[in-house]
C-alpha cells in the first residue's frame, strides 16, 4: 500500500529570522497580526531546558522513518490537530 504525501501547509512559510538571520523551521499565522515561529532547537545554547517532544507532526513529509513511541502525525488536519492538542494546555498553563 502506497501513501499518499499531503500538500504543505499554506499558512506555513519557511523564511530567514530578520534578527537572527537562521533559518527557521518556518512561522504560522495564527491569527491576523500574531506569528509563530518554529525554530530548530540547535540554534539555543540550553537545549537541555527544553521540555521533551510531545509527537510528530506532518510525518507523511519525513526524510526517513522513527522508531518511538511519540504519535505520529501524516497530513495537514492531523498535524494542526495533534500540535493544537499538545501546545494549547501549555501555553495557557502559564
Amino acid at each position: 500500500m502506497s501513501e499518499s504525501r499531503s500538500a504543505l501547509p499554506k499558512n506555513l512559510n519557511r523564511e530567514i529570522c530578520s534578527s537572527c538571520k537562521i533559518p527557521p523551521v518556518g512561522y504560522m499565522a495564527l491569527a491576523p497580526g500574531l506569528k509563530m515561529c518554529f525554530l530548530p532547537s540547535h540554534v539555543f545554547e540550553h537545549v537541555g531546558d527544553f521540555p521533551d517532544p510531545g509527537l510528530h507532526t506532518y510525518y507523511d513529509h519525513r526524510v526517513g522513518d522513527i522508531e518511538d513511541s511519540l504519535p505520529k502525525r501524516r497530513n495537514y488536519r492531523a498535524s494542526n490537530l495533534g500540535f493544537t492538542e499538545f501546545i494549547m494546555p501549555r501555553l495557557l498553563a502559564r
